[in-house]
């Protein structure tokens, strides 16, 4: 992200609630004071299944087309971002979106970052949890469970590659 706030693109943030995006604001133009930012906006709250019908999300999707940013930054958690970017791309003649889930909560609140060699050893996740474990344990368990569960595929599916 950072490489490509320098790049001369433009950009438009969309995700995270209205403190989040004014804190990201403040971060971007004191960090990236070239940047070119169109603008931000905190989408609804809504379950996944209606992200496709949400008249809301369809009106903030129409106003961010008519700007025309080169990317449009998704930060509202996964898999409600995908399904947002797989229902809402073909609105786009000339942006691509980018689901970038924690990043704004990231760029906006300092304590969430983990430790570099935390990033380095690919274990942001657990440090996540470890921080937010009643938001994040409900979202995280589905995934372990589905990895335990399919433990032996994933090995054997290792095993032939080598």
């Amino acid at each position: 992200m950072k490489n490509l706030l320098n790049s001369g693109l433009t950009h438009y943030f969309y995700g995270g609630d209205e403190q989040v995006l004014k804190k990201m604001d403040i971060y971007l133009k004191n960090d990236f004071p070239d940047a070119k930012v169109l603008g931000y906006r905190s989408p609804p709250f809504v379950p996944a299944e209606e992200i496709k019908s949400n008249l809301q999300i369809a009106d903030d999707i129409e106003e961010i087309k008519k700007l025309k940013p080169d990317i449009v930054w998704i930060g509202i958690s996964s898999p409600k971002q995908d399904y947002l970017m797989h229902h809402h791309y073909t609105n786009f003649d000339h942006s691509l979106m980018i689901g970038v889930g924690g990043v704004f909560l990231y760029i906006s609140d300092e304590s969430l970052k983990s430790p570099e060699w935390v990033k380095k050893i690919g274990m942001r996740w657990a440090y996540r949890l470890s921080k937010e474990p009643k938001r994040l344990w409900p979202k995280y368990y589905e995934t372990i469970l589905f990895l335990v569960k399919n433990s032996g595929f994933f090995i054997k599916s290792a095993l032939n590659r080598a």
